[in-house]
């Protein structure tokens, strides 16, 4: 964990995020969800929830989707394999794939349709690991 980060500056950060984002469906950043499940390690699970104004459903949640764990301290990395590309193939010249936890991925440059296939379905297969 990053020693520099406070439950108090965490705090601040949420309230500054709160205060400040457009819609009330805002998904929380995932810096703010990896600093409260990271402070969940150091403080009781209540404290953190209690301090930054979540629900304890909330932090078992992001702790699942970070993979984290007491004897982790890393979010899981993923490996996507990808096909090589055709040159005969159609392409995208940009592609955004949303995900439902909020995840987003901007693509730029000539990309084959069935490379951005590829893409989304590696991305809904690890999130349903």
């Amino acid at each position: 964990m990053n020693s520099t980060i406070s439950l108090e500056q965490t705090k601040a950060e949420f309230n500054h995020w709160r205060d400040n984002k457009e819609t009330l469906g805002n998904t929380t950043p995932d810096k703010l969800r990896q600093q409260a499940v990271e402070l969940a390690q150091q403080y009781s699970t209540s404290k953190v929830v209690t301090t930054l104004g979540l629900s304890g459903s909330v932090i078992k949640r992001w702790q699942s989707e970070l993979k984290y764990s007491p004897t982790n301290n890393t979010t899981k990395q993923t490996f996507i394999a990808l096909p090589n590309p055709q040159t005969n193939q159609p392409s995208v010249a940009q592609a955004s794939i949303m995900l439902n936890d909020g995840t987003s991925i901007q693509l730029s440059g000539c990309a084959s349709t069935q490379l951005l296939s590829a893409i989304a379905q590696a991305c809904t297969a690890s999130q349903q690991v």
